[in-house]
């Protein structure tokens, strides 16, 4: 609208007269006005006028900034920065390896699926499904009219998140499954349109029942998990999986477990090709460098690979299941007493390793241990 004053007036009287009859009001913490191009006098008397804040595109909702050109870095910046926040806390750097895991399944990834949720994929959803919200209520009556959302053609001077959703309708058009119901959604349901009969004609078990639109990779509907799952479900399962993540696991053993499989465990000659330590060889021998080849090999806990300790533990038995949980231990307890001799200075046992690694085992499988 122009900036004048006398029209922001009336709309003032609107609001004023809005909230004698309901007893509503707007929130002056809340409430902004924005302006483009209007002198800096207009400016104070409208802001004067109103009592509003004045603000600065983008318009945000929920958090969210709001704007019809096509996406830019800027705009996410916002989304980065409390993320980081998030990580580069003091109290994060704190947390164990269990309480980061909490903290990006819990904190991050839901500031992400937030803002992912008002975008391209979720909010055709909405319009595909007709969901009763408003902009998909306004798309349907004023955008699409009786036109199908898969057949209107794309105008040159649509704004950019038209055309954007327009043009990523063949990626996810197999995604839905069109269940016919009663006709009251499907246009033409009981007109001859299909080879000169009618779909009733031709499916006389139809039932009476709404049509629906489903989401066929989950009975649940759309979620941004089984889209993601969708779209990835072409990587490979790893074959030591079960070896790691055996059942009865000790969740924090399987985890270091896991890390040394993937050799992302923090050894000494990682920290030195990153200049965080001067020296690389292995504290508990001072022999070698300290890598996880080395590491595991000498302490003779990995007699043979990996893949020869898989055939070992084949099956469901409760030997091979003591036989998994037994080797995820080892290394763990290996690892925790070279934590102990470098950030306490305390001299591991072998003994004192291997009474600890059978107390864990002798917790988890009394039975078993004492038959045998």
């Amino acid at each position: 609208m122009v900036s004048d004053i006398d029209s922001v007036r009336i709309i003032k009287d609107v609001l004023l007269h809005f909230q004698g009859a309901l007893g509503l009001k707007p929130n002056l913490q809340k409430s902004y006005v924005y302006f483009n191009g209007a002198p800096a006098t207009v400016r104070s008397g409208i802001i004067n006028l109103l009592c509003f804040k004045e603000g600065s595109l983008p318009v945000k909702y929920l958090g969210i900034p709001l704007f019809s050109s096509r996406l830019k870095k800027e705009y996410c910046q916002e989304l980065i920065s409390k993320i980081s926040a998030r990580i580069l806390n003091w109290s994060a750097k704190a947390l164990s390896y269990a309480g980061r895991l909490q903290l990006i399944n819990v904190v991050l990834l839901s500031m992400h699926s937030h803002w992912s949720s008002l975008f391209l994929l979720p909010i055709c959803v909405e319009l595909i499904q007709t969901k009763p919200t408003l902009w998909a209520t306004w798309v349907i009556k004023y955008k699409l009219r009786k036109i199908s959302f898969w057949g209107i053609t794309k105008k040159v001077d649509s704004s950019w998140s038209w055309r954007q959703l327009l043009k990523i309708r063949d990626v996810f058009k197999g995604f839905f499954e069109y269940k016919l119901g009663d006709g009251c959604t499907f246009s033409f349901w009981y007109d001859p349109w299909c080879h000169g009969s009618s779909l009733v004609d031709l499916f006389p078990w139809i039932n009476d029942s709404r049509d629906t639109i489903c989401w066929k990779y989950d009975k649940r509907g759309f979620s941004i998990a089984s889209a993601c799952k969708i779209l990835t479900q072409n990587d490979q399962k790893v074959k030591w999986a079960r070896l790691v993540w055996a059942k009865g696991h000790v969740p924090r053993y399987s985890f270091i477990f896991w890390l040394a499989v993937q050799n992302r465990l923090l050894t000494r000659d990682k920290l030195y090709s990153w200049r965080t330590i001067d020296s690389e060889m292995c504290v508990l021998c001072n022999d070698a460098k300290e890598e996880i080849s080395h590491f595991f090999f000498l302490m003779q806990i990995f007699s043979r690979r990996i893949s020869l300790f898989q055939r070992k533990t084949c099956g469901k038995s409760m030997l091979s299941r003591v036989r998994k949980v037994a080797l995820s231990t080892c290394v763990y307890m290996i690892w925790k007493a070279r934590n102990c001799l470098v950030f306490q200075q305390k001299q591991p046992s072998f003994d004192k390793v291997f009474k600890e690694i059978q107390e864990v085992l002798v917790m988890l499988y009394s039975d078993f241990y004492n038959r045998i």
